[in-house]
């Protein structure tokens, strides 16, 4: 509360503040301080740039994972189950867009009946839901954020990974009757064997569960290993 009230950048705390009132998550009886700290930076570090950052960071949150309830939810062909709508919901109609398109001035817009136009519909809810699946927590830290208070030694500071097994792999159809993704290069657009091109980077994704504490830079495959063959 001292940095907020006192600090010398009053205008980015104050636009921290707003966009904190918007972006609302909430827990019963928890005092772990650090968690609600991490998810409240993310509105400082982003007060004065990109809304579309602020919005990337907030849904790879684990506190907002928790409290919309889309933290560990499978595609329907792994779980059996539609997906969790909760974030699909809220984001639209709560964090970005709200229930009816609005002319420049803020007035709705009307049909040709006279009606007010809706952003979207259930539908789109239970596409858009199919985008928040696969998402889960890092694997906690050894410090503070691996403290007992409550919450089982959960990592509720770092953002969450997407597990792609877990991940409903099927397009989504945007608010557009277009495909969310439209415009990106696909992988068969890429020149051949492009990623060998020079000063490309690769990440090992470690599985769920699997943790290795060998500090190496070097990837070496096991005997037998089909990489080597296929480079």
């Amino acid at each position: 509360n001292n940095i907020a009230l006192y600090a010398h950048d009053q205008l980015r705390q104050r636009a921290a503040w707003a966009l904190s009132q918007v972006l609302v998550v909430g827990a019963d009886n928890d005092d772990d301080t650090e968690r609600w700290l991490a998810y409240y930076d993310i509105f400082v570090r982003h007060a004065f740039g990109s809304f579309r950052d602020v919005l990337r960071e907030v849904s790879y949150s684990p506190i907002m994972g928790d409290w919309l309830t889309y933290e560990g939810v499978r595609s329907r062909a792994l779980s059996g189950k539609f997906p969790d709508e909760n974030y699909a919901r809220e984001i639209m109609q709560l964090f970005t867009i709200g229930l009816w398109q609005l002319q420049p001035d803020g007035t709705r817009e009307l049909d040709g009946d006279g009606k007010p136009i809706r952003t979207y519909d259930d539908h789109d809810i239970v596409t858009f839901a199919r985008a928040w699946t696969g998402f889960h927590r890092v694997a906690p830290r050894a410090n503070i954020a691996q403290e007992e208070r409550g919450n089982n030694n959960k990592n509720s500071i770092d953002p969450m990974r997407i597990e792609p097994d877990d991940r409903d792999f099927l397009p989504k159809i945007d608010l557009y009757d277009g495909f969310i993704g439209d415009g990106y290069p696909l992988c068969t657009d890429l020149p051949p064997r492009s990623f060998l091109r020079r000063g490309g980077t690769f990440v090992r994704r470690a599985s769920p569960g699997e943790f290795d504490d060998r500090a190496t830079d070097v990837l070496e495959p096991e005997r037998g290993s089909p990489l080597p063959p296929a480079l």
